[in-house]
């Protein structure tokens, strides 16, 4: 069984900068695996951890080569194969451009059982990515998911997601994609941790790098060319200031002070 974890690397930084484009500048910034694609990365551990038979997990990303610190620490975790798309050609993708880039990496790769990724990134929170995908591999695909199991024969993935009415349990055939679900709870969760050992072997582990000529894609079906979407603006919110007075220590003192500040028709002035 052959299952594929997309996964993203994100900045490690709150306050980002753009390009003429408006897209992120990545260059000098520290990097980190999207919460929620480790998450999908650990359900991939995990299944393969209650089958008897060999399960290869590959890990797939698409970046610059800075997202090869991401793929070594999915090589560190256990992951049998790193795989990174990496071209001038991929830069400024949108989620549609993102998605045709990963199915031609996907098809590449090729005889994918299972197709896991986090639900959205932290950057970006559009979560388009992975319906997108199966959508383009036209297999089923069961989204937000928060417990996985696998049945090997007949092959299929039982899927439980948090609904508004209670909890879902979904049966799908293979092959599928699954989007994983992350909240603070599911991030406390993790405890996959490599030992020394397994993070030198992943430092020396070679990686395979694809461009958009080993992959044969159309260079306007990619990348900035094949991205629709257009951001006009990016900005970040600032919080409204609050005016506020500092009461008195003495507890009448502070009740009348505040008393004096509250409208005239406040029930709580009249309540007195």
């Amino acid at each position: 069984m052959r299952v594929i974890v997309c996964i993203k690397q994100i900045l490690a930084v709150k306050q980002v900068h753009l390009d003429q484009h408006n897209n992120l500048m990545r260059e000098g910034i520290p990097g980190v695996m999207n919460p929620a694609d480790k998450r999908a990365l650990e359900f991939a551990l995990n299944l393969r951890e209650q089958q008897s038979e060999p399960v290869e997990i590959i890990a797939l990303s698409m970046g610059p080569n800075d997202s090869e610190q991401s793929l070594r620490q999915a090589l560190s975790l256990g992951v049998d194969r790193g795989i990174l798309l990496s071209s001038r050609a991929f830069g400024g993708a949108d989620t549609l451009a993102t998605a045709n880039t990963l199915v031609a990496g996907i098809n590449k790769i090729g005889n994918a059982d299972l197709i896991l990724l986090g639900a959205k990134s932290q950057d970006a929170d559009t979560g388009q990515v992975g319906p997108l995908i199966a959508s383009k591999l036209d297999i089923p695909q069961v989204t937000y998911i928060s417990e996985l199991s696998l049945q090997p024969s007949p092959s299929y993935v039982t899927a439980r997601r948090e609904a508004a009415d209670g909890i879902e349990e979904i049966q799908v055939g293979l092959p599928a994609v699954c989007t994983v679900a992350v909240n603070r709870d599911t991030e406390r969760e993790s405890q996959k941790y490599p030992t020394l050992m397994q993070l030198r072997k992943s430092m020396e582990a070679d990686l395979t790098i694809w461009n958009e000529k080993d992959l044969g894609v159309d260079v306007n079906t990619v990348g900035i060319n094949g991205s629709p979407t257009v951001v006009t603006r990016v900005f970040s919110p600032q919080s409204p200031e609050r005016k506020h007075i500092a009461l008195p220590e003495d507890p009448k003192t502070a009740v009348d002070e505040l008393l004096k500040q509250l409208p005239a028709n406040s029930k709580i002035r009249d309540a007195r």
